[in-house]
């Protein structure tokens, strides 16, 4: 085996405000020439130098302490529940949508109507069918349906503020829950880093 010279680290100057670190101890090893029989290349006449780092030991930081399991459980429950309020304060917006382009579809209709006179000849469709119809009933189902639009968004809008109070709620308890819990709290913000 190679003997092993144990080497003097170079001295560390510390920081101002800083505690003096020393590198990693380190080991000289001194090999015997190469053999010409082993390796392809002539032998060398001096010894190959090579330094090694001796392997320093390190310990992994503890664990963070596991959050209690009632308030961990607690947790996943209020993230379901945001999840889901979440999901439904969607719905009601795309519902809100598509009742707002049909209230303006019937608003824009009912006053093309309003401009023609009591004579003309109106058309229904139904399907792919025109249905010769007398304008006065095209105007009554045009009200009807601007009608029903409002009173649906009216509806929508009442159910979109109490999800998106709702959501405050879930988010309050939320944060009050991570700031009771502050192990839950690392462990939840080391599962997002990573």
């Amino acid at each position: 085996s190679s003997p092993a010279l144990p080497l003097r680290s170079p001295p560390v100057s510390p920081r101002p405000g800083r505690a003096r670190v020393a590198p990693p101890p380190c080991r000289l090893v001194v090999s015997p020439p190469l053999n010409s029989r082993a390796h392809p290349l002539p032998a060398l006449a001096f010894p190959s130098i090579q330094f090694e780092l001796a392997a320093r030991v390190l310990r992994p930081a503890p664990p963070y302490p596991m959050g209690d399991e009632a308030n961990r459980a607690a947790f996943m429950e209020l993230q379901a529940r945001m999840f889901e309020t979440t999901a439904k304060i969607k719905q009601v917006q795309t519902n809100l949508r598509g009742k707002e382009a049909e209230k303006k579809r019937a608003y824009l209709t009912l006053e093309e109507l309003r401009q023609l006179p009591d004579e003309t000849n109106t058309y229904k469709t139904v399907g792919k069918v025109f249905i010769l119809e007398p304008k006065s009933v095209l105007m009554n189902e045009q009200e009807q349906k601007l009608n029903d639009s409002e009173s649906a968004i009216a509806s929508m809008q009442t159910s979109k503020e109490y999800l998106e109070k709702q959501v405050g709620e879930v988010e309050n308890n939320i944060r009050e829950l991570l700031q009771q819990d502050p192990g839950l709290a690392r462990q939840i913000l080391s599962m997002t880093v990573q």
